[in-house]
């Protein structure tokens, strides 16, 4: 396995990475509310407290931490316990506390006196994990998600934690399956944080270097809420034009390919799966706009002159960049189905049309009649049929 990154693929993942502020989102880490609601004998959720005296010390507790004083509030808390020693949301959000004030031996107090409470308490399980990643207890971290996903499967958490501590050790196998299980069950759960999983996965493929995927699963993360800094914008748009240039390229080859060669029966099907294939791209791409009038387009009884006239046009456009010289565009087209129909004679049936337009181009009068058929088009706004 490797245990180097080059520098490339460094500068790549500090991009990505600046999007936290540390090793791991800061989102894993909850602060919760006042609650409300009922205590119970056994604890299977968080029922908050019904001691008035409690969430009176609870409150306050929170509005000194809200105002950036974390000494008064653990004070607070530390009095809401004594009120109610089930509190279990007092001692999650004391052990928070004391995690921001850099205790973790603190911390962890209070998760497991949460914990002895509420079991199957997400917060408790989850940030106890998260303080040993920052003390930089990995295999402890790793252990407490594990514990996590044993006893808590249904939450994605468990496998999006021990995603991020596998990053951190460079055991990116599993650090690709947990995360990808974390992505699974936020989608069954539809939660707002499955673009957190696709960052965390497109980390993950920032330090295996595999650029590809890393702009995959940026795409995607985009694509599911989430928001992305300057550099990895500029990193999916580049990746966005590869794709189009390479379409383009496609579609241009395919075009030549038509145009190029002469109709035999050997490529008769072929060429006939080709031409199917460049018109549905002709009827779904916005980068071509294709204008067809009566005046210049044969259509009538002539499927292969309708279908060499739209590529011709859109090569016209594409290799040009300008979807709306429709003159030229329209002009290109009907030279090339002119030269089309002289090249593949014996294989297209003769097209009174085309005859004319092949007599005007020898006349020198081509360019004229095109040029008045669009301007009167545009002027009188006559119906077009738009393949667009």
């Amino acid at each position: 396995m490797k245990n180097f990154i080059s520098l490339s693929a460094l500068i790549l993942f500090l991009s990505i990475t600046s999007l936290y502020s540390d090793k791991t989102p800061d989102r894993n880490i909850k602060f919760l509310t006042s609650p409300d609601g009922v205590e119970s004998e056994e604890i299977t959720s968080y029922n908050g407290t019904k001691n008035p005296e409690a969430l009176k010390y609870y409150n306050l507790a929170l509005e000194s931490f809200m105002s950036d004083k974390p000494d008064e509030a653990i004070e607070f808390y530390k009095k809401a316990i004594e009120e109610d020693p089930r509190f279990v949301e007092a001692y999650d959000n004391l052990g928070r506390v004391f995690r921001g004030k850099n205790m973790p031996d603190s911390a962890i107090y209070y998760y497991d006196k949460s914990l002895k409470l509420y079991p199957k308490g997400v917060f408790a399980n989850q940030n106890k994990a998260i303080v040993y990643f920052y003390n930089d207890e990995y295999d402890k971290s790793i252990e407490m998600y594990k514990h996590m996903i044993n006893i808590i499967p249904e939450s994605p958490e468990g496998y999006y934690g021990i995603a991020q501590v596998y990053l951190q050790t460079l055991n990116f196998e599993e650090a690709i399956t947990s995360v990808d299980k974390a992505i699974e069950l936020y989608k069954e759960a539809n939660s707002p944080l499955i673009g957190d999983g696709y960052i965390t996965k497109a980390l993950i493929y920032a330090r295996m270097e595999d650029i590809s995927n890393v702009k995959k699963n940026l795409l995607l993360a985009k694509e599911n809420g989430a928001v992305l800094n300057e550099k990895m914008e500029k990193l999916i748009s580049s990746n966005q034009e590869n794709n189009e240039n390479n379409e383009t390229e496609k579609v241009l080859n395919a075009i030549n390919w038509i145009l190029d060669n002469p109709m035999t029966e050997e490529t008769k099907e072929k060429r006939e799966e080709v031409l199917n294939a460049l018109m549905i791209w002709t009827l779904k791409t916005d980068k071509v706009t294709i204008y067809l009038t009566p005046e210049l387009t044969p259509v009538e009884d002539c499927k292969i002159c309708l279908q060499i006239f739209s590529i011709a046009w859109s090569k016209y456009v594409l290799e040009n960049g300008d979807k709306e010289d429709i003159i030229g565009a329209a002009l290109y087209a009907i030279r090339t189905l002119n030269n089309y129909y002289i090249t593949n004679r014996d294989f297209v049936e003769e097209n009174e049309q085309i005859e004319e337009f092949i007599e005007l181009e020898l006349e020198g009068k081509l360019k004229d009649k095109v040029t008045e058929v669009i301007e009167s088009m545009d002027k009188e706004d006559t119906t077009k049929v738009i393949v667009d």
